[in-house]
């Protein structure tokens, strides 16, 4: 993996976000790791949605897999996956998501996160349009 200066993770209000995600990563000038994450009103769902895109964004990197291919794909998709877009076995990150939900699904158990009403509060988030 290539040396990176810092990580930074944050929390924002939904509508802040780049596009419609709950979760956002990307490098900045610098180098440094990125991840904006959809306030969802529960500290541990937070974290869980900070923890996908850190280990998503760890995987992409170290395969080739530019930001820049991500959110093109997630920007643009309108397939049968459509709250989801890295399920979709044609996204170019999906190997990197599924690993990434695999850990994220593990935490949401140790930390008593009901996997339902987590990704319901993910669902109830409203559409942000750009």
């Amino acid at each position: 993996m290539k040396p990176f200066g810092k990580i930074y993770i944050c929390v924002i209000p939904h509508d802040q976000q780049r596009y419609d995600t709950c979760g956002d990563w990307f490098l900045d000038d610098f180098g440094n790791w990125c991840i904006n994450v959809s306030d969802l009103g529960d500290p541990r769902y937070n974290f869980l949605v900070a923890l996908h895109e850190l280990v998503e964004m760890a995987l992409c990197i170290e395969r080739g897999i530019t930001a820049d291919v991500v959110d093109r794909f997630d920007i643009g998709y309108d397939g049968k996956y459509l709250d989801d877009p890295g399920v979709d076995p044609k996204a170019p990150y999906h190997r990197e998501h599924m690993s990434a939900t695999v850990v994220e699904r593990d935490l949401a158990r140790k930390l008593h996160v009901g996997w339902e009403k987590y990704n319901k509060a993910i669902d109830d988030l409203p559409e942000v349009k750009r």
